[in-house]
């Protein structure tokens, strides 16, 4: 009887001691699950900021191979880094490249290393940037005259993304086509080429005509102004010359249109990823044309 309440006894002192082991063995657990779970979460979440690709030196001219997409921890993210959505999508593309524009011909105030990422307080004012090094690999710059009425009302800024609009010349090319041809004619025939030019010219004129002739175009430069983000500015002076970044190709068609006919520019709303696809209009179908557009903006109008 006295042993079992010795035994009793010892088991009673025990116990805290053992509560005590197994409540910290729990903690321990209960931490460990806890910082597990804020590391898993700390990993989601991850930002897409501009770095530096290699060692930039102070006071360097920043070009597109200085810079690069890297992720980052959310929590290393401040005022002043150059947040980018990646390049998941059209839109996302579109918004980077917008970014990596406003950082190309700039110089930077300090040292950064590769890999770091690079801040907005990083960058000397864009007093003389290089309009040349804007231009990505295997493009071209190539500018069109503009008015008010074919810019937008001068509204169009650099960065921004435009439409080009053609409106073919009408009955003024289609003279100088007729011309040719009498000309070739008179030759082919021997006869007299000013008399066979003085002659009326009864081949069939056709319409002017407009048509989207380019989509999703960039604009590098609003007369000499190549600086994005300058729109707010008061007293902004206005421009006769829009600068569009192009292929080769599309600048070739952009030159001879200008040769044929006018050119105009249709603003597009920011991160569209679409190619803007519309008939052509010409006097033989624009009355028709309206007609279906108001049919189509009252149902629309109906259904609000």
């Amino acid at each position: 009887m006295a042993e079992n309440q010795k035994t009793e006894t010892a088991w009673k002192r025990r116990l805290p001691w053992i509560a005590a082991i197994v409540l910290g063995t729990l903690s321990i657990l209960a931490v460990n699950k806890y910082l597990a779970i804020q590391q898993r979460g700390n990993e989601q979440k991850k930002v897409f900021l501009l770095a530096a690709s290699a060692d930039i030196k102070p006071d360097q001219e920043l070009t597109r191979n200085d810079l690069e997409i890297r992720s980052f921890p959310a929590e290393s993210v401040s005022e002043v880094s150059i947040t980018v959505p990646g390049t998941g999508s059209a839109a996302a593309s579109e918004e980077t490249e917008r970014k990596i524009l406003m950082l190309v011909g700039r110089k930077t105030t300090r040292q950064i290393g590769a890999g770091q990422q690079i801040f907005w307080s990083d960058l000397a004012s864009p007093e003389r940037p290089s309009f040349q090094s804007r231009i990505p690999a295997h493009m071209r710059a190539v500018t069109i005259p503009v008015t008010p009425v074919s810019s937008v009302n001068n509204l169009i800024q650099p960065g921004d993304m435009v439409d080009v609009l053609f409106t073919s010349a009408g009955e003024e090319s289609e003279e100088m086509d007729s011309t040719l041809l009498l000309l070739a004619a008179a030759n082919r025939n021997g006869g007299n080429a000013a008399e066979t030019v003085a002659a009326p010219v009864t081949a069939p004129k056709k319409p002017s005509r407009t048509e989207i002739l380019l989509s999703r175009i960039p604009v590098l430069a609003v007369g000499q102004d190549f600086r994005t983000g300058n729109s707010d500015e008061e007293g902004a002076e206005s421009y006769s010359g829009v600068t569009l970044m192009v292929t080769p190709q599309e600048g070739v068609l952009l030159t001879h249109a200008l040769t044929i006919g006018q050119l105009s520019l249709m603003l597009r709303p920011v991160a569209d990823p679409s190619v803007s696809e519309a008939a052509g209009v010409e006097a033989g179908n624009m009355f028709s044309m309206s007609r279906e557009l108001r049919a189509k903006r009252a149902a629309e109008v109906k259904h609000e």
